[in-house]
C-alpha cells in the first residue's frame, strides 16, 4: 500500500495523495456506499482544464469563473452586492475591483481572491 503524500497548496492549505484504494476503504468508514456514485470519470478535470486554457491564454478571471459556474452576470452581481455594470466593467478589464469586491465574487464563486487576481 501506498503511503499518503503531503502537500503544501499554500494558503494554509496540505493536500493529501492517497491510493485509491485508502480513499475508497476510508470513504466506506464513513457510511457512504461510493465515494464516485454518479459521477463521470475526468468530467471535473476536464472542465478544469478549459478553465485553466481559458486563463493562460489572457480570459478575464471573473468572467471565466462565472461562465464555468453558470452564472448570468446580474445574478453574480447581486450576489456580490455590485451593480451588474460594475461587473461588466471588471470583466473587460475596464475597472479594477477593490480587495472587499474581489472577496465577494470569489465567496460567490466560490473560489479563492487569488484565483480572481
Amino acid at each position: 500500500m501506498m503511503e499518503p503524500q503531503f502537500i503544501d497548496a499554500g494558503r494554509g492549505e496540505t493536500l493529501v495523495i492517497l491510493s485509491l484504494q485508502t480513499y475508497e476503504e476510508l470513504v466506506g468508514q464513513s457510511g457512504r456506499t461510493s465515494a464516485r456514485k454518479g459521477k463521470v470519470k475526468g468530467t471535473a478535470d476536464k472542465m478544469r482544464a478549459d478553465v485553466a486554457s481559458r486563463l493562460t491564454s489572457g480570459a478575464n478571471p471573473v468572467k471565466v469563473w462565472r461562465e464555468y459556474r453558470g452564472l448570468k452576470s446580474k445574478d453574480l452581481a447581486a450576489t456580490a452586492g455590485i451593480s451588474a455594470g460594475y461587473l461588466s466593467q471588471i470583466e473587460t478589464g475596464s475597472r479594477t475591483g477593490t480587495v472587499k469586491v474581489i472577496s465577494a465574487l470569489a465567496g460567490a464563486l466560490n473560489v479563492s481572491s487569488d484565483d480572481l487576481t
